[in-house]
């Protein structure tokens, strides 16, 4: 395992350099506007069902064309990709910000920049990401993964709450703020070059190719007598085409099952947290502190984590993170007060970041690259389900059974994680037993 290092992977690669200013500022601007969206929402209408709907309108466009989107991703040139996608949203959200300085919002207008928002966030949503296979050496996405993944985490610490207190401020600040952010990455992806994808003309050729072999799997994509693609095969087919991989590829549908699995159980102890602090009565701000520790544990982790992948292999990284958070949630059974929980949830996301970015470059090693954007986003959609799921179940399992048995259940999906882990999940040298069919 090689030590994490930034400083080499900034130093020697350029379009790296460049992709990671580029996706830093776009993730500034969407944290800043998450929470000012939501106040948006709840200024307009000045009603809780109301606001909440314009959310879930949000997460349902999003949601619904996740996989659309891989294939998207996969079909056209991605630096092309993601100046349309950077343009799509300096758009919306100058329009937006018409919108709010003119005060022409209605709720109906709410509910169309929710869906133009999500289309747009769920078709590039795994823009990004399927784009470092091209850009860096499948030694170095590990290092990558972990550096985005933190950066990410200090982020999240920092922007919602900047973006409420912009909104404070004025409520179009935060919108005029994430137009400047992608601007930045509109500005970014006219400097990346990508390994092996700049005619635009050669990806689609290799996709038409492996989207025979998609269909063959399937059973009628090719000719049994010629063995030449079966232009019968339905071109709808091509949006699931990283399902069907995954179908014929157990050891990255291992990863896809164990990822599911832990993080059902972290959402479901996440979402049951929040209400647990409330119900007690407890003031707004412990709730902050509790989940500030949280990222702090995720922070201080992706610090970690060069001495956590360099004395530990793939597998028993895996093994050792799901039993330790599962450890962590039983202590969370047995505590009571909030600090005790805060306690263990700095404690329990330590090895987060190395176990995630060690999956998350095994899947894009194994991924054959005319298949990238179609692969990850089929995680997303997968995975998506998780914080649906735990949020609808959290108040039930409180309300019927308690905070300590709730937090059991959860500990139980990353035992469950954990034996998939030790069963199925052998990795070796990422170059072998990759099959495109």
């Amino acid at each position: 395992m090689q030590a994490f290092s930034a400083t080499a992977l900034f130093q020697q690669n350029s379009n790296y350099r460049a992709w990671f200013a580029g996706d830093t500022s776009a993730e500034i601007g969407s944290q800043l506007t998450s929470l000012a969206f939501t106040l948006l929402a709840y200024g307009v209408t000045r009603d809780l069902v109301q606001a909440g709907l314009v959310g879930a309108v949000l997460a349902a466009a999003r949601f619904l064309v996740i996989l659309p989107g891989g294939h998207v991703i996969d079909r056209f040139e991605k630096t092309q990709l993601m100046r349309i996608y950077a343009a799509s949203m300096m758009g919306i959200m100058a329009l937006l910000a018409g919108f709010i300085l003119f005060q022409a919002l209605s709720f109906t207008w709410l509910l169309v920049f929710a869906v133009l928002i999500g289309l747009v966030n769920g078709t590039f949503g795994g823009l990004t990401n399927a784009m470092l296979p091209f850009l860096l050496q499948d030694e170095d996405l590990t290092d990558a993964l972990a550096l985005n993944e933190t950066r990410d985490s200090v982020i999240s610490v920092a922007a919602s709450p900047l973006g409420g207190v912009l909104f404070g401020i004025h409520p179009v600040i935060p919108f005029v703020t994430d137009i400047a952010a992608y601007f930045g990455l509109f500005c970014a992806s006219t400097r990346i070059h990508l390994r092996g994808q700049e005619d635009p003309r050669a990806t689609l050729s290799s996709d038409a190719s492996e989207d025979s072999t998609l269909g063959n799997q399937c059973g009628n994509g090719a000719s049994e007598s010629t063995g030449k693609p079966d232009n019968r095969v339905p071109r709808w087919r091509e949006l699931f085409g990283g399902l069907t991989w995954l179908a014929h590829n157990h050891d990255v549908l291992a990863v896809l099952v164990m990822l599911t699995l832990s993080n059902f159980g972290n959402f479901l102890m996440i979402s049951s947290t929040e209400l647990k602090v409330q119900s007690d009565g407890n003031p707004g701000w412990v709730l902050g502190v509790i989940f500030s520790c949280f990222s702090a544990g995720m922070i201080l982790g992706g610090l970690l984590t060069p001495t956590i992948q360099r004395v530990l292999s793939r597998r028993a990284l895996t093994l050792l993170t799901f039993a330790w958070e599962s450890l962590g949630m039983i202590a969370m059974s047995m505590a009571s007060a909030w600090l005790g929980i805060a306690v263990c949830l700095l404690l329990l996301t330590i090895p987060v970041i190395a176990m995630n970015s060690v999956l998350g470059s095994y899947q894009m090693t194994r991924t054959p690259d005319s298949l990238q954007g179609r692969v990850g986003t089929a995680f997303m959609f997968v995975i998506g389900t998780d914080p649906i799921l735990g949020g609808s179940l959290s108040g039930v399992l409180l309300a019927s059974i308690g905070w300590g048995w709730t937090m059991l259940i959860c500990c139980s999906f990353n035992v469950l994680a954990a034996g998939v882990a030790f069963l199925e999940f052998h990795p070796g040298d990422p170059a072998e037993g990759v099959s495109e069919v």
